[in-house]
């Protein structure tokens, strides 16, 4: 089942090691409505690189494996997650991108952001980390595009930012 669209040589120590050819980038995680959907979308997705050509994380290995340890152990996942910590087994579930981005303490600690980009629209990127109480930092832009702004404009506005005004005499 897993092995369809070009995934036959996909082993365990693949997923273990991101080096299974899943694509990082993929909608399985976002737009999956439970568990078994996700599964089955995870396990009929093409492979996006040849297996063990290179290292690149995707949450869809880790979606596979513990489909694995489900199929091998004839029982759901959180059933033998349970039966781990009562064994005190360490174990835990790595969450997937979608996971991460709407828990609640992400959104409290600004661990990502929403920028608009003034020609692609909103883009979610990784907040400023660490985010210290009396110098929390912000990111207001993507950068400039492509021609949109000059070295000086940018210096300018970087020397409004640390000493308070621009040489025009403008605050930022």
């Amino acid at each position: 089942e897993f092995a369809a669209h070009g995934k036959e040589d996909v082993h365990i120590l693949h997923l273990l090691t991101h080096t299974s050819g899943l694509p990082a980038r993929n909608r399985v995680s976002r737009t999956a409505s439970d568990a078994a959907e996700t599964v089955r979308l995870a396990l009929g997705i093409y492979r996006g690189y040849p297996t063990g050509s290179r290292e690149l994380y995707t949450d869809l290995g880790f979606l596979a494996l513990g489909e694995v340890v489900s199929r091998v152990a004839g029982t759901p996942l959180d059933e033998v997650i349970a039966g781990c910590e009562a064994a005190a087994v360490r174990v835990g579930l790595v969450q997937t991108v979608g996971q991460y981005l709407e828990h609640p303490q992400v959104a409290a600690r600004d661990s990502v952001v929403t920028v608009d980009h003034p020609t692609v629209g909103p883009v979610t990127v990784s907040g400023v980390v660490p985010r210290l109480v009396d110098t929390p930092g912000l990111i207001e832009t993507l950068g400039a595009v492509l021609g949109g702004t000059t070295v000086d404009e940018v210096l300018e506005r970087w020397r409004g930012a640390l000493y308070g005004a621009t040489t025009t005499g403008e605050t930022p």
